[in-house]
This record gives C-alpha cells, sequence and structure tokens, in this order.
C-alpha cells in the first residue's frame, strides 16, 4: 500500500475529513522525510503543480494531523518542526543546541519512562516521537576551555 492509501486509511480511521490539503501536506512531510518547518513544507508543496496553498493551511492541516498523532512536533532550537510519526518504529532522538548534531537514542529507555509515568500518575504518554535537547560532549568541552 502506498503511503497516500495508508495516509487516507489513518484520515478516515480518526473520523476526520479526507481534505486534499491535508493529503498533501501528508505526504509533503512523510516524502520529504525528517523534520521540517511548516515554511519548509509550504515551500517544498509551491514547487508541486498542484493549486497552490496558504501557510496557514498548512498550519491547519498539520494541527489536525497532530491531534490523529500521525504527526509530531519537536522545538528545533526555538522554532516548531515536525515529523511524520511510524508508530511501528518509534524514533527519539539527543539533539545538541550548540551544533545540531541529532543522535538516536534508543526506544526501549522512552517505554521505560512511559511505564513509570502511568505507575506514578496514572497518566498514559504518547511517545512515539521524542526529541531531548541539550549540548553534546564536545560543545560542553568546547564551552568548558572559553
Amino acid at each position: 500500500m502506498s503511503c497516500e492509501a495508508d495516509t487516507t486509511a489513518l484520515l478516515r480511521s480518526g473520523g476526520r475529513r479526507l481534505t486534499p490539503q491535508r493529503q498533501r501536506v501528508a505526504a509533503a512531510l512523510q516524502h520529504a522525510g525528517g523534520h521540517r518547518t511548516v515554511e519548509e513544507l509550504h515551500e517544498l508543496m509551491a514547487g508541486q503543480p498542484d493549486t497552490p496553498m496558504a501557510l496557514s493551511t498548512v498550519y491547519r492541516a498539520l494541527t489536525t494531523l497532530k491531534e490523529l498523532r500521525l504527526v509530531s512536533e519537536v522545538d528545533a532550537g526555538g522554532r516548531a518542526a515536525f515529523t511524520w510519526v511510524d508508530h511501528s518504529r518509534p524514533h527519539h532522538h539527543l539533539v545538541c543546541l550548540g551544533c545540531g548534531v541529532e543522535r538516536d537514542l534508543d526506544p526501549a529507555l522512552l517505554r521505560q519512562l512511559g511505564s513509570e509515568i502511568r505507575a506514578v500518575t496514572g497518566f498514559d504518554a504518547f511517545l512515539d516521537h521524542f526529541a531531548i535537547m541539550g549540548e553534546c560532549a564536545r560543545c560542553r568541552q568546547a564551552a568548558a576551555q572559553t
């Protein structure tokens, strides 16, 4: 099944209207890969032959996709970035605010955290995609030498 067909099925199963705008934003994010800002997605879609889409429409589509847990939003150093969530493969990483390097984080660490959160608070945290911002060893070492 294609990613477009998967997205269509996921939107419908979430009880949301299947609009061309939502489909286009979802497809653009899936095909772009990685983390993309709203502006980057808008720019990517501007090069497509379809009808132009307003930036506000991209925001609204991403909001709906986030509510359905199809898209995750992370803070990318003061700017919101979005990524497609693959529930079969949780994606977690550490992001250095100094140099921007990203390092994958073992999903088992967050499964354990999610279990502890639930046991202590009764809250079921959705940890499908998680970014932890901080400072890598190299940047920390460089800062200590100055």
